[in-house]
């Protein structure tokens, strides 16, 4: 059976050459690499960082919306030029880890049609500076951290129900987290219900 198109959706700008990290860590997954698609919605990088995005199979558009209008409105326009069944937030700073990355986060999804979406754990690097390992740890930007799923998820404070190899967590529409970057994983027929990503 044929595995499904996984669409990578990551704004960039300037020279952010850390890309580089991810693009590497997403063709090294085991994991049809005709199934993946590599989108960069660019703000303004330098040519030399796109030269590299395209090495890597990374299709480059430009933000429609401008510079202003920042990151959010790259991932929108990314969402919807994206053809894959499953779409994932991936900011240009992160990589994934390990090569079952991709087939560890599309498990619950393949599983269970009815869920919305997989967030992976975020990973701590012990070379990393310390603002950066304190919010791995933490898993979010500390004023945000009361409405972020993966920080209520470190401290214990959501319902989890553990299928085996992932934890399924049933949310409250009207307590809605915080989660939609650093690898989140989605379906794409899923966000046309509910809108778009800004919204």
């Amino acid at each position: 059976m044929e595995k499904p198109l996984i669409s990578f959706v990551t704004p960039m700008k300037e020279k952010d050459y850390r890309v580089v990290g991810l693009l590497k860590s997403i063709r090294s997954q085991n994991y049809p690499q005709d199934r993946i698609e590599i989108l960069i919605i660019d703000g303004g990088s330098k040519p030399e960082v796109l030269e590299v995005c395209k090495k890597y199979g990374a299709k480059i558009y430009f933000n429609e919306k401008g510079l202003a209008e920042g990151r959010g409105m790259g991932k929108d326009q990314g969402i919807w030029k994206a053809k894959g069944k499953y779409i994932v937030i991936a900011e240009s700073d992160i990589e994934l880890i390990g090569n079952e990355w991709i087939n560890n986060m599309i498990t619950p999804l393949e599983e269970n049609p009815n869920l919305f979406g997989s967030v992976p754990r975020l990973y701590v690097k012990k070379n990393d500076n310390i603002v950066n390992r304190y919010l791995s740890y933490v898993g979010v930007d500390p004023f945000a951290i009361y409405r972020a799923l993966d920080a209520q998820l470190s401290l214990g404070l959501v319902k989890t129900e553990d299928m085996g190899s992932y934890y399924k967590v049933s949310l409250d529409p009207d307590n809605p987290y915080c989660m939609g970057s650093n690898g989140f994983c989605f379906r794409k027929s899923l966000i046309k219900i509910v809108g778009d990503y800004n919204q």
